[in-house]
């Protein structure tokens, strides 16, 4: 059976994400809200708590994506990979299971490095979805 669930969705401008140094807003059609944060910055974070069983970054791929570290509950969670040969793609870049029940302190750290194929370190994040299953079913 079905069990459903629900979705919030967290655009870059909600105020539930704290951004650190280094990244920059800047105008990006197709994204969430029409605009997206941008950096190349190693260790540039950007930081939220989530209660949910799953979360997805949302953010753009192209030919100079770099790499970002999803850490949550102080422990690495993913290595993201944001390269993408073709460019322009505004996707879902990783889905990460949060462990247990409550609430969960996750930060996004950029780590500088290219992705393997990479010309660049640029990482552009548009939201995060976040996913609470319904028990039962």
């Amino acid at each position: 059976s079905d069990r459903g669930g629900h979705v919030a969705i967290v655009d870059d401008a909600d105020p539930a994400i704290a951004w650190g140094s280094g990244w920059a807003v800047r105008d990006a059609p197709g994204a969430i809200g029409g605009r997206a944060h941008r950096t190349d910055r190693a260790r540039a974070k950007a930081v939220l708590s989530a209660t949910g069983d799953q979360l997805a970054i949302i953010a753009a791929t192209g030919p100079s994506g770099g790499r970002l570290r999803v850490i949550v509950d102080g422990e690495t969670a993913a290595i993201v990979d944001c390269f993408d040969p073709e460019g322009g793609r505004r996707r879902v870049v990783a889905v990460v299971d949060l462990p247990g029940k409550g609430e969960h302190a996750v930060v996004l750290r950029v780590m500088g490095e290219s992705a393997p194929g990479s010309g660049g370190r640029r990482i552009e994040l548009d939201g995060i979805a976040i996913l609470d299953r319904l028990a039962g079913g």
